[in-house]
């Protein structure tokens, strides 16, 4: 199956509301999402509205956040190999810094 199909019906699991109100109040991803996640529960949604019904989108409004950035600027990537590991974070010390300084930048 397509992942795209995959993760953009996932609305479909949420129940119905009354007054044609979309299932979902939020729907949140990052910024990278917007021709992804976002675009393909729309199509599925409108796609899959039945025809007595106005098709509405499955969500009431769409919150994107940043990335990550490294020291060089550039997004934060596992294929990049520019992370730091989340242990490191829990920990509070990522090499000479304080992940408190790191907040702070």
């Amino acid at each position: 199956m397509d992942v795209w199909f995959d993760s953009g019906s996932s609305w479909s699991f949420l129940p119905d509301r009354k007054d044609a109100q979309p299932r979902a109040d939020v729907c949140l991803e990052g910024s990278d999402q917007h021709r992804g996640w976002f675009q393909s529960q729309l199509l599925t949604a409108v796609g899959t509205a039945e025809a007595d019904r106005k098709a509405i989108a499955p969500y009431r409004a769409l919150l994107t956040h940043g990335m990550v950035l490294d020291a060089n600027g550039k997004k934060m990537s596992k294929s990049l190999g520019n992370i730091i590991s989340p242990m490191t974070i829990v920990k509070g010390v990522v090499g000479h810094y304080s992940v408190l300084a790191l907040a702070s930048v």
